[in-house]
């Protein structure tokens, strides 16, 4: 039963044609896959969660990147310098009119963010214009998690800027805290191309919580067998065929 790993693993490690998984027990079961509005299509193994509300499974979304703004005031502050503090640690100061590539490279100093982590963003201008909007939005080693970033702003002169999560990292995207089950469709990928509710194999056996699908931070097969290796799913009675030792 080959995956599809754009569909469990992300679209950056999807030239994986030689890896296969399957249930190394019973574990199969008949369930209810929410209703699709459009045409999809769902790999062997996607994961899913259980919508107790409404007595049926539907495909987990995953984990969400957080976003953090910075928007200064409609007046904002004339002079000075500010500090972000990331997971404890503290920015050198930066100027109160930065741009988004200054803020940027003041978090890629810390010990703690690496080139990658973080993108800035903004419309042109700095945060010395009126009501300027500052975007953070984290990715890297930080994709997928709560960041605990604050700001000290005392030191502008003249109106603060605000600090403020517009996307929490970690939220589940779903509305299920975890998996609960995948997809089972051996063959070939399950086409929905008509709305309505189906009627669909999935693979259940104990807790499958979303900490058990592995994510590979990189780009290729190597950092998918990384990931492979040292995740739970085996653990779970799911086999994976095509890497040394993981049978």
């Amino acid at each position: 039963m080959a995956i599809i790993p754009d569909q469990l693993f992300g679209e950056a490690v999807s030239q994986s044609p030689q890896l296969r998984a399957y249930p190394r027990e019973a574990g199969i079961i008949r369930g209810t896959l929410a209703q699709f509005g459009s045409a999809a299509e769902l790999g062997h193994l996607t994961p899913l969660f259980f919508d107790d509300a409404n007595d049926e499974y539907d495909v987990w979304a995953g984990q969400s990147n957080e976003v953090n703004t910075i928007t200064s005031n409609a007046t904002p502050g004339t002079a000075g310098t500010f500090t972000l503090t990331v997971n404890g640690q503290t920015t050198a100061t930066i100027a109160f009119d930065a741009t988004p590539a200054i803020v940027q490279a003041a978090l890629e100093a810390l010990s703690n963010v690496a080139p990658g982590d973080v993108v800035a963003s903004g419309a042109a201008g700095d945060l010395g214009d009126a009501s300027y909007v500052l975007t953070l939005t984290w990715g890297g080693a930080y994709a997928g998690q709560d960041v605990l970033i604050t700001g000290d702003f005392t030191g502008i002169t003249g109106n603060d800027h605000v600090l403020a999560t517009s996307t929490a990292g970690g939220a589940d995207l779903a509305d299920g805290s975890e998996i609960d089950a995948f997809l089972w469709s051996p063959e070939a990928p399950l086409e929905v191309s008509i709305a309505g509710q189906l009627i669909v194999n999935v693979f259940v056996r104990g807790l499958i919580h979303r900490d058990d699908v592995p994510v590979p931070s990189g780009e290729d097969q190597a950092d998918l067998d990384e990931a492979l290796l040292g995740s739970s799913l085996r653990e779970k009675g799911i086999d994976v065929q095509g890497l040394p030792n993981f049978h």
